[in-house]
């Protein structure tokens, strides 16, 4: 056997090994990720968040997000906070 096979019998060898180590590591990342990562109903469950509870958040932070606005574009001192008019539904 020549020098050159030697040399290209040993990168093959490197490269298989690569792919094959390579490839198990993934399949074993994917297996994990795929089995131990909960559905969005089990952490639905386990969290026991209410669809109610979510839409009184929803609705808070809509509130907070119209009163620091109406407040940022007024001129007045940042201590002067005042709470934005009624809109009118």
């Amino acid at each position: 056997m020549s020098e050159k096979a030697a040399q290209i019998g040993w990168y093959v060898t490197f490269l298989t090994k690569s792919i094959i180590y390579s490839s198990g590591i993934l399949g074993v990342g994917y297996l994990c990720w795929k089995y131990l990562t909960p559905s969005e109903e089990e952490m639905r469950k386990r969290m026991n968040i209410k669809s109610e509870q979510l839409a009184k958040n929803a609705a808070q932070n809509t509130e907070l997000k119209r009163f620091i606005e109406y407040n940022a574009k007024s001129d007045r001192p940042i201590w002067d906070v005042r709470a934005p008019p009624k809109e009118s539904k």
